[in-house]
């Protein structure tokens, strides 16, 4: 936008009370402000990637782009607060969003783990491997919270103390009822599991009961009677399941748009926000290439057909 005279500098000098919102790979500033990058390389550089995969082989990124989003919304939050400030004081603001620090946000607990134990969190794929540092020493051990169960997968999450141990309680409970529970099971004190003292040792003696219990149930057995009891244990959605879902259903998030050039419809995700008193709605599909141009160039801006067949045979539209 400077380089067409239009940046916030010159803007701001118009009118005071303007908010430009910038969205770019690497922000205004900075020695990367000029470089031009896809998601792919938000996710790598904002340390996403890293995280990512299996732990014994190369790191990988999300299947869908997701560094861009999280900047459109940082953006969008940015610009909240530029009208905030503005709405009080009358002056806008440039909102400067970098691509690189948002995805940096995502990371959790990941930053604050280095800082509280200088212990770096890596990528486990399914399996989460944990260290603690005991003494001079970092122990590792590798929990697995993606598990399978009849007809897929489930998270489930294993965890002691004033956390979860009471979920485990319930769970060894439900196991037990079904003669699935293992004695170190039902004798193990999960109030007092302490996950900084634990070994592999112990997640092997509870992993391997509660896999074998998972695969006696689908997915929604497992869910129903975990709403039931009050458990942490959620299905891994799949596609099919997203369409079929109750829930999504019943707030009409799936909307159906005609596609006439297709001679059908085509199921489309809706807005995840409900407004009471601006619903939206979405109206038609996306345009065809120049299925516009009329509505546009001659109407909106008054272009003859004449000056439209020149910019047609120059490859302009």
């Amino acid at each position: 936008m400077d380089r067409l005279g239009l940046g916030y500098p010159v803007l701001s000098k118009i009118n005071p009370r303007i908010i430009m919102t910038s969205i770019t790979a690497f922000g205004q500033t900075g020695p990367y402000a000029h470089y031009k990058a896809p998601d792919i390389v938000g996710m790598a550089m904002g340390g996403m990637v890293y995280l990512c995969g299996d732990e014994d082989r190369p790191p990988v990124r999300i299947s869908y782009p997701q560094a861009w989003n999280h900047a459109s919304l940082q953006g969008c939050v940015g610009t909240m607060f530029a009208h905030y400030y503005r709405e009080m004081t009358g002056e806008g603001q440039h909102v400067d969003v970098s691509m690189q620090t948002c995805v940096i946000w995502t990371l959790m607990n990941a930053t604050v783990t280095w800082d509280l134990n200088r212990i770096n969190i890596k990528r486990g794929g399914a399996i989460r491997t944990r260290e603690v540092q005991r003494g001079d020493k970092i122990v590792p051990y590798r929990q697995q919270e993606i598990l399978p169960c009849k007809d897929g997968y489930v998270y489930l999450r294993v965890m002691g103390g004033a956390v979860g141990g009471e979920q485990c309680q319930i769970l060894v409970q439900w196991m037990d009822e079904e003669g699935m529970a293992s004695e170190s099971m039902k004798q193990r004190d999960w109030m007092a599991l302490d996950f900084f003292t634990i070994t592999q040792e112990d997640v092997d003696s509870w992993e391997g009961p509660i896999k074998d219990f998972l695969m006696t149930h689908t997915r929604e057995e497992i869910y129903q009677e975990a709403l039931k009891r009050r458990l942490s244990i959620a299905p891994v959605g799949t596609p099919k399941m997203l369409l079929e879902d109750k829930q999504l259903a019943f707030r009409n998030f799936w909307v159906d748009v005609e596609h006439p050039e297709l001679g059908t419809a085509i199921t489309y995700p809706g807005w995840p926000v409900h407004q009471s008193e601006t619903p939206w709605r979405l109206q038609r599909r996306a345009p065809l290439i120049g299925e516009h141009n009329d509505e546009i160039y001659e109407k909106e801006l008054g272009f003859s057909k004449e000056q439209l067949s020149v910019l047609k045979a120059c490859g302009v539209i």
